[in-house]
Formats: structure tokens, C-alpha cells, sequence
């Protein structure tokens, strides 16, 4: 059987959404720095807000509301993967001030795109498949993302709650004297709704997703600043799998494999079937997500730590032979 072409983006072959509702159970704080009062709030260190537009009656009402920025949310995210890959002994990239697989692999983003104009197909999809699990999730300079994450958004008037704050001496870890301060939080207990989607993510990759978001749902990795004084945590209060296309066989619902060397099958049990989508709500979903994490941990791990060493290898050959070829043409 042919390995379809999942290391791109194109063509697209599965396409998934997760529609999620967050709570904060602790105060929240994504801020925008000192200057906030341009933005209505009086304080030295503001919320982040954005416009969000409302029902109100027969008409519509547009208002300047706290979100979760959906950079913010994805750079959890990936924190959580990095962690998740590592404790597997993968290689896992941060993607942040050149550590990444494209200056890893191919020394500069100039090499990378001149290989993948001049190499074949097949060529080019081995050398990505020579990529970390962070970048290809998350992407990496001049190679896409698959994963997109929007805007959390809250599903009612949020309140915003104001603290006074002391800044500290880092030299002798006390109060320093005449550094007062304001800062705003979104209060606990505030839901937020937005959606995370992805295009062409094998089962393994989708196992690493769910293990990530379980992560932040759980409370193991807090969201946006002041972390360390008690603001942060969130939990999972609702989430919705949407997947196309799958697979319908003997009345069981099934998501096939993508890299068929390191895949298995997916069950979507309790998941409803409309066209070439399923549809898995609340409970299912929930319960596709721990699934998901716990098949990363005890099947999807070991697999491709036996497997990530030869692709690597053999992307390095290809490259090394690339630009072997393209000296001799210089001459």
C-alpha cells in the first residue's frame, strides 16, 4: 500500500476541529503591557482585549472584551508537545531563535527552499519526514504550521478584577521601595470558547495534539502571566471532534492511518457519522482526547523513537547528496 502524502499540507487529505469551552478556575491574565489606558483601562498592566460582537435584541452590540490570543494558546500548546516529546527521548524543537528543523537540517532557509524547488516529490517528502514531531505540528521557517488556533473568546461579559502588586529587587529579593503597581485579571470562572483545527495530522500526530491540550485542561500548564502567583490555570468544561473523511465499515466508524509505518487505526466510537465526517460531542470527544493521549504514551512513543533516528538519516543523505550535486554544478 502507498504511503499517502501526508507531509505537506497539500492536497489535503483529513481535516480536523476541536470546538472547546475553557473556565479559568484561577485568576487570568494575558496582558499587553504597560501603556493599557489606551485601551480603556486605567491600570499600569491591562488585559488583552479585542472587539467582540454580541446579540443584543434585534440587533448587534460590539464591545471591547478580554480573549485568550490564539498565538498565546498555540505556544502552550507546543510547550506541552515539546514536553511530551521529550519525555519519550525525541528530538523536539522550540522553533524559537533558530531551533528549528529547518536550520537544523538544511543550515538555512535559503537551502530548504531551493531543495524543495529543485528536488523531486518523493525526495522532498523524505527529507520533511526527517522532522522533529514539534515541527511538524507546529511548522517551522518557510514550512507551514498544520495546526491553526483562534481566539478563545468569552461566552458572557467577563469580569475583570484589579490588583495592586509590588515589584521585587531581583539583586536582594526584597520589595523595592517606590515600584507599586496595578494589574487586571479576568476573574475565575469566566468560559471561554474558540476552536483549534488541523489539516493532514496522522493518527500519532493527533495522539500528541490530545495529550497536549489534556496538559493545559488538567491544569498541568497555565496560560498567559503571573504564573507563579497562583494565576493561569484553566480546565476543559466542553469540546466538540469534528474529522472528515473517514472510514465506515461494519457500523464502527474508523479514522485510518496516515504514516502508515507508525500509525494504528482510530476507533470513533460514539461518534455520529453525516457524509464523510464524524462527530463526537461532549462525552465521546472527552473521551477520544484521553485515548488519544494515553495511545502517544504506550504505543506512538516507542514507535517512533525506533523509526525517527532512520528518518533522519536518510533526510540528511538526501540533503548532503543535494548539495554535493549542486557544488559540482558550481564548478
Amino acid at each position: 500500500m502507498n504511503q499517502p502524502p501526508w507531509e505537506g499540507l497539500f492536497p489535503t487529505l483529513r481535516r480536523i476541529r476541536f470546538n472547546l469551552k475553557l473556565r479559568n478556575i484561577e485568576p487570568l491574565r494575558i496582558g499587553v503591557g504597560r501603556g493599557g489606558d489606551r485601551l480603556g483601562a486605567p491600570v499600569d498592566l491591562s488585559v488583552y482585549r479585542q472587539q467582540v460582537v454580541r446579540k443584543d435584541g434585534g440587533g448587534y452590540k460590539i464591545s471591547l472584551e478580554p480573549v485568550i490570543p490564539g498565538s498565546s494558546l498555540k505556544g502552550v500548546l507546543r510547550t506541552a508537545s515539546m514536553a511530551l516529546a521529550a519525555s519519550c527521548g525525541l528530538e523536539a524543537h522550540s522553533g524559537v531563535g533558530g531551533d528549528d528543523c529547518v536550520n537544523k537540517i538544511f543550515g538555512n532557509t535559503k537551502t530548504f527552499d531551493e531543495y524543495r524547488g529543485e528536488r523531486t516529490p518523493d525526495d522532498v517528502r523524505s527529507a520533511l519526514r526527517g522532522f522533529c514531531p514539534l515541527c511538524l505540528l507546529y511548522g517551522a521557517p518557510n514550512f507551514s504550521s498544520r495546526v491553526h488556533v483562534g481566539d478563545f473568546v468569552p461566552t458572557t461579559g467577563a469580569r475583570v478584577g484589579v490588583k495592586t502588586g509590588v515589584g521585587i529587587n531581583r539583586r536582594t529579593g526584597a520589595a523595592q521601595v517606590g515600584m507599586l503597581y496595578t494589574v487586571e485579571y479576568v476573574e475565575p470562572g469566566a468560559v471561554f470558547e474558540g476552536s483549534i483545527s488541523a489539516v493532514n495530522t496522522p493518527n500519532w500526530m493527533l495522539a500528541l495534539l490530545a495529550g497536549s491540550l489534556l496538559a493545559i485542561g488538567q491544569g498541568w500548564l497555565k496560560i498567559g502571566g503571573f504564573k507563579s502567583r497562583g494565576m493561569g490555570r484553566v480546565e476543559i468544561v466542553g469540546v466538540e471532534f469534528k474529522v472528515e473523511p473517514v472510514k465506515v465499515e461494519a457500523n464502527s466508524c474508523l479514522l485510518p492511518p496516515l504514516d502508515l509505518e507508525v500509525d494504528e487505526p482510530l476507533s470513533l466510537n460514539g461518534c455520529r457519522v453525516k457524509g464523510y465526517s464524524a462527530i463526537c460531542g461532549d462525552a465521546a470527544a472527552y473521551r477520544l482526547l484521553e485515548e488519544l493521549a494515553t495511545a502517544w504514551s504506550s504505543k506512538y512513543c516507542s514507535k517512533l523513537r525506533e523509526l525517527f533516528e532512520k528518518r533522519r538519516k536518510t533526510a540528511q543523505q538526501l540533503i548532503e547528496a543535494y548539495q554535493a550535486s549542486s557544488e559540482g554544478e558550481g564548478f
